[in-house]
């Protein structure tokens, strides 16, 4: 599992001792990202949290509750975006492992 770190946190002058350092990170952090939106995702935080949102079918078979046509397609672009999203950072943290977090921009 991918485990974040803040460079030169507790390195730089003044910065406290590895002792008593918050967490440079929130607890909310998320740190893994496996799955996808066909089989569902599971979502790890830094405070060893886990969810697990329902399937991109299921969270869309939701949105058919609604009643005005508009709320459904609204629903239904929320959810496709938030899954996207989930993906974006499942990629993100697969790219930062393999990385180290470093870039070449072209």
């Amino acid at each position: 599992m991918f485990s974040p770190a803040l460079p030169g946190a507790l390195s730089s002058p003044g910065a406290p001792s590895a002792g008593d350092a918050a967490p440079p990170w929130p607890g909310s952090t998320i740190v893994a990202v496996e799955g996808d939106a066909r089989y569902g995702f599971s979502v790890t935080r830094l405070d060893g949290s886990v969810e697990h949102p329902p399937t991109l079918s299921e969270a869309t078979a939701e949105c058919e509750e609604h009643d005005d046509p508009t709320d459904v397609a609204v629903c239904v672009a929320r959810v496709e975006t938030r899954y996207a999203g989930l993906d974006d950072v499942r990629l993100s943290l697969e790219w930062a492992q393999r990385t180290g977090g470093s870039a070449t921009v072209g």
